[in-house]
């Protein structure tokens, strides 16, 4: 951001996020815009493509997913969280699908190497709504596909590898459940799974519903910078 936000003439960021954070990094508080929206929920809100397929077989099992954290970005603590975490879910879930999506062709093969047939491995570009939509709990890292699943409706975990505005944002809304010891996630589960779980989808869909379109205000500030 110190490289970017500089050179920035007009910035729009969700109206959860204060001014102050990108003002930091050199821009005018005036040049930044809110949006009534978090970015994931526009995700959400696409219709999901004839070709795409759900790529967990659909039987009795429940689906566990579990989103491995970044590795390689500057923020990454270089840490690998997710792992004790698949662990303990093994121990005690062994019965269900877990399925873990991997970022990149090295952590895919790192978790085949440790769980082997445990687990089923994503590695590949799928269509995460559809995903998710198929998913009974979702543990994630925190980021963005954390805030896509809760706002589906889907009941969310996040581990927090990367404490963030948005997921504190939607822990304090309920939608998302915080834990980062393996043991309590394992709990967690067990409590989601015991429930159906209708109060989420009712704040999911009502939170979904007060977001409005940031495209039109894009179009307009775009507008505005041409005259």
């Amino acid at each position: 951001m110190r490289l970017v936000i500089p050179l920035v003439q007009k910035l729009l960021i969700p109206w959860i996020i204060p001014k102050k954070e990108f003002v930091k990094f050199g821009i005018n508080i005036k040049n930044i815009i809110h949006y009534r929206a978090i970015d994931a929920a526009i995700i959400t809100k696409r219709k999901i493509s004839k070709n795409s397929k759900n790529p967990v077989k659909e039987n009795k099992r429940k689906v566990i997913l579990v989103r491995v954290e970044e590795e390689y970005a500057s923020y990454s603590s270089k840490k690998r969280p997710a792992i004790p975490i698949i662990k303990e879910i093994i121990k005690n879930f062994y019965d269900e699908e877990i399925v873990v999506m991997a970022r990149y062709t090295s952590q895919a093969r790192h978790l085949e190497q440790t769980f082997g047939k445990k687990i089923i491995v994503l590695n590949k570009v799928i269509d995460s709504k559809i995903l998710l939509k198929n998913t009974d709990v979702f543990v994630g890292s925190g980021g963005t596909m954390t805030a896509e699943s809760a706002l589906l409706g889907t009941p969310t975990i996040s581990y927090d590898a990367v404490p963030n505005i948005i997921e504190a944002y939607l822990v304090r809304k309920k939608l998302v459940i915080r834990k980062t010891n393996p043991k309590q996630i394992v709990i967690s589960i067990r409590k989601i799974f015991g429930s159906k779980n209708l109060e989420i989808k009712k704040k999911s869909k009502k939170m979904i519903d007060s977001m409005e379109d940031p495209y039109p205000i894009l179009v307009k500030t775009m507008k505005s910078m041409l005259k």
